[in-house]
């Protein structure tokens, strides 16, 4: 009789760890299937610009190199125009990071005293 409550007792314990693995391995299937959606490129470029125009912080670092960018560009071809010259190259090249560099210094210091 003790044996044949044991043999009941082992049957139950192992029907309870069989279904116990069959759900952790739909869990698991699940959560493959969730991992594989967020590595797709399109995904993480979506998830990318949502957490851009979420953050402000960003659009203004983002705001603060373009005009610095543009900055320098357009005083570069103001200077050099459409010159063959490679001196005038370089000079308007210089020119350019010059001012790119003094209107970043500019927006970085306007940026700390805001804070």
């Amino acid at each position: 009789m003790k044996k044949f409550n044991q043999n009941v007792l082992l049957d139950q314990k192992i029907a309870e760890l069989t279904s116990k693995r069959d759900i952790e391995l739909l869990e698991l299937k699940n959560q493959y299937h969730v991992v594989i959606e967020s590595v797709k490129p399109i995904n993480i470029v979506k998830q990318s610009i949502s957490s851009f125009y979420n953050s402000p912080t960003k659009k203004l670092n983002v705001l603060e190199l373009a005009t610095s960018f543009v900055g320098g560009y357009i005083s570069k071809k103001l200077v050099v125009g459409h010159s063959k010259s490679m001196i005038t190259r370089t000079l308007g090249n210089v020119l350019q990071y010059t001012i790119s560099t003094v209107i970043n210094k500019f927006n970085k210091k306007k940026h700390e005293n805001s804070i």
